[in-house]
């Protein structure tokens, strides 16, 4: 069942408590019992760098801890600042699995060169797109990756 536990982080409520050891997230099964958790970010694997290394080990683990895991974010893009798979050729959300973590991916726009304006529009289309998907979502707590400017945004407007 789910016991009150007290948190150790402000994103996370009753029965959810966790540890950061070393800049990595230390999670176990008794730390996140009965939980749906999202987590909203433009980056996520393949992307070999970036927030992408740390928004999906921070996605696994919680779902190897025992949540069930959704992860809105954005197409791969970057390092090149473009993308060149074929399976987002057409569309605008595509749903995929990563082990148990559920995937949703949200075309937005993504600048040939990466300068403020550019980082703007692709920021404001992902935060359009992903609210849309977050506004049906069931999750108990919803985890932004930021400084991304669209995750921030979303986390002000609560799940």
């Amino acid at each position: 069942g789910c016991g009150a536990v007290r948190p150790a982080w402000p994103w996370c409520g009753p029965g959810c408590a966790n540890r950061v050891v070393a800049s990595s997230w230390a999670v176990s099964r008794a730390s996140v019992p009965c939980r749906r958790i999202t987590v909203v970010g433009t980056n996520y694997a393949p992307e070999p760098s970036g927030f992408a290394p740390y928004t999906t080990a921070l996605a696994r683990a919680l779902s190897e801890a025992g949540a069930a895991v959704h992860v809105i974010t954005g197409l791969p893009h970057y390092p090149p600042w473009s993308v060149s798979d074929p399976r987002f050729a057409v569309g605008s959300y595509f749903h995929e699995r990563d082990g148990e973590v559920r995937v949703t991916r949200c075309r937005h726009f993504v600048p040939s060169r990466p300068n403020l304006l550019g980082r703007l529009f692709l920021e404001a289309t992902f935060l359009v797109r992903a609210t849309q998907v977050l506004i049906h979502d069931r999750a108990d707590v919803v985890r932004t990756v930021t400084p991304a400017l669209a995750g921030r945004a979303r986390a002000l407007l609560g799940p």
